[in-house]
Order: structure tokens, then sequence, then C-alpha cells
């Protein structure tokens, strides 16, 4: 079944439910009717799929287009999946949105950070992972060094194929959640028929939630990990 959807719109957001499979036609549509209530409406984006729309990578750059790379004014987006047994408990959409907010774009004193500037070149991805196992083993958190350098790797990948530029790395632990995000340029341009070179699967798999943040001309993709410790509950 093609993609549906159903927009919420809500006093300071527009929650949005996708189900189903995408094709061409469905994602252009979805495009098209995201990008039609942004312009008119610059409200943050609260998304949450259904499991069989995060088998492909369509959406990511559908949502990256979001962020102002499109001409659209850019909006913040927070992305949840749903029916996928491995990702940690669901917090609501609207609380994941301001606690990346508070942490990626003001800091948090409650936070460990680790940060690393890296080129748009072949070996970014590679030393994203290498980062992402340094900050992990570094804060005692070994169960984490897994996903953090999966998400670290496929976020790192896509700035450098789809943006060019240059890019921060940051890794940041707080009590219960450890953040991995990418800030990079914006793409001059994202046709909506392009396929990312990114396992959106991956993403979903191992972070509870993850999104866009519009900083200055930039976009800060991110994701959410459980921390799952005895000193973190």
């Amino acid at each position: 079944m093609p993609l549906t959807w159903t927009f919420d719109t809500g006093p300071a957001a527009t929650a949005v439910t996708v189900d189903g499979s995408p094709d061409t036609g469905s994602v252009r549509a979805l495009r098209a009717g995201l990008t039609t209530r942004v312009a008119r409406r610059p409200a943050p984006l609260l998304i949450s799929l259904s499991a069989p729309t995060t088998t492909e990578p369509w959406l990511f750059p559908l949502f990256a287009a979001l962020t102002g790379g499109s001409g659209s004014p850019p909006v913040p987006i927070v992305v949840q999946s749903e029916g996928i047994d491995i990702r940690p408990v669901q917090v609501p959409l609207s609380r994941a949105l301001r606690a990346a907010r508070a942490v990626l774009l003001h800091g948090s004193s409650r936070s460990r950070t680790c940060d690393e500037r890296l080129l748009p070149v072949a070996g970014a991805a590679r030393r994203g992972r290498d980062v992402a196992t340094d900050a992990c083993a570094r804060w005692g958190l070994p169960h984490l060094v897994g996903p953090a350098a999966m998400v670290a790797s496929e976020l790192t990948s896509y700035a450098t194929r789809h943006a060019g530029t240059l890019m921060d790395l940051t890794l940041a632990a707080t009590p219960g959640t450890m953040y991995v995000a990418v800030r990079h340029g914006r793409p001059a341009m994202l046709r909506p028929d392009v396929v990312a070179d990114l396992e959106l699967h991956l993403i979903n798999a191992f972070a509870g939630c993850w999104g866009f943040l519009p900083h200055g001309q930039d976009t800060i993709a991110w994701a959410a990990l459980a921390v799952r410790t005895p000193g973190h509950r």
C-alpha cells in the first residue's frame, strides 16, 4: 500500500502520522503536502512513522529538505518510528524535541560532550565511528559502542554525500540518553525523488527518535540512543 498520512495541527506544532510503503508517487505527494504545511505555518513537525515506512531510505531526504534546503522556512523536526521491538521506550515527541534542542543548541550542565570537526571526504564515516567508540569507552557505556558508531557513520556519510561541507560531529551523554549529531551546511537542492545513501532502518533500529534542527545557515541531523546502565536510569 502506498504511503498514507494524517496531519493534526496543534497550538505549537504539527503532528504527522505516516503509514504504508513508500513509492515514488506517494513520496512526492507527501513532500508536497509537508512543504505546503511548512510554508503556511513554519511550526515544528512531530512525525510518527509506522514500521513499513522505515524499511527504505526515501523519507530521510524528504525531511531533510524541510529544514530549509528546498526554499521552505526552516523548521525543527523530530521523528519516531512505531513497531520496532529493539528501540528504546517511547517518549512523547514534543518532549524529545525540547530535550534535543536543549542539549544540541544550548548545551546542558548535565551532559558530557565530545566534538570533532570533519572534512567531507571518504574517511569521514570511519573517523565518526572511531570518535563514537572512544566516547562510549571513556564514558563507561560499552553497550552503546555499536549503536553510536553505526549512527555516527550513517549521519556522517549522508552529510558528506549530500551537503559536501565541513561538518561537526557531536556526541552528548545525558542521564538516560546519548545524542549523536552531525551539523552540516544545507544542500542547495534535494529532489523529491532522490534516494539517500543512508540506511534509514538502521537509524530507526538503534534510535528511539531522530530528527533535524535548523541552526543558522546549517542543519543538525541527530539521533537519540537510550542509555541503560545502573548509573543512568
